[in-house]
């Protein structure tokens, strides 16, 4: 099974945190089921939406549903976050 994404749009960096751009997706399977996945970058960053949706890629042919938010360092480097529930 293959996660699709729906859309996404833009959404402020946590307050408090070291990161300066996030990007939100909705996404959908074959199923039906649906999961949300922010994508967050540290600062400073050159945060953009194609390089979120690069970073979420390696979680769409998951069988799993996705984490729930992950982080993109400055170095490109790619952690996990929070895992989906």
């Amino acid at each position: 099974m293959t996660w699709k994404i729906k859309g996404s749009r833009d959404v402020g960096a946590r307050s408090g945190s070291d990161c300066d751009y996030a990007r939100k997706f909705s996404l959908y399977n074959e199923d039906g089921a649906v999961a949300k996945v922010t994508v967050e970058f540290a600062g400073p960053s050159k945060g953009s939406a194609g390089r979120a949706e690069r970073a979420l890629d390696r979680y769409l042919d998951d069988d799993r549903p996705p984490p729930r938010r992950l982080l993109v360092r400055t170095d490109g480097a790619v952690f996990l976050l929070e895992e989906t529930e």
